[in-house]
């Protein structure tokens, strides 16, 4: 008897603390900083940028899949585990500011720079 409760606490717990996903911390799309940058410093921003958003879909394929085994658990065996699901679009969030920032720095680059820099 006190191990299902036991049980049936942790993973009350876990449940709990996965609800929902994480919190979207999306980048701005102007820093004060960028007219101060260099060429090679706005296109090393971009690049930085360009990697983040590869992680965050990667991130975001597997909540998605995690998603997807919460569901047939659910479904099949405990429906409270469906609490866990990750319902946050927080990545898709992250990865828009992103492409949002590199869109500008990238007019900075080719106003500074030249075409040819701003899109290497």
């Amino acid at each position: 008897m006190k191990l299902s409760a036991v049980a049936a606490l942790a993973a009350a717990a876990l449940t709990l603390a996965a609800f929902g996903g994480r919190a979207a911390h999306p980048v701005s799309v102007v820093s004060p900083l960028d007219h101060g940058m260099t060429c090679e410093e706005l296109q090393a921003t971009i690049a930085a940028n360009d990697s983040q958003a590869a992680a965050l879909r990667e991130e975001e394929r597997r909540a998605h899949n995690g998603n997807v085994a919460i569901g047939v658990v659910g479904v099949l065996f405990v429906p409270v585990v469906l609490l866990a699901l990750d319902t946050s679009n927080a990545q898709q969030t992250e990865i828009a500011a992103r492409q949002g920032r590199n869109g500008y720095l990238g007019g900075l680059a080719a106003q500074r720079c030249g075409a040819n820099v701003a899109r290497r």
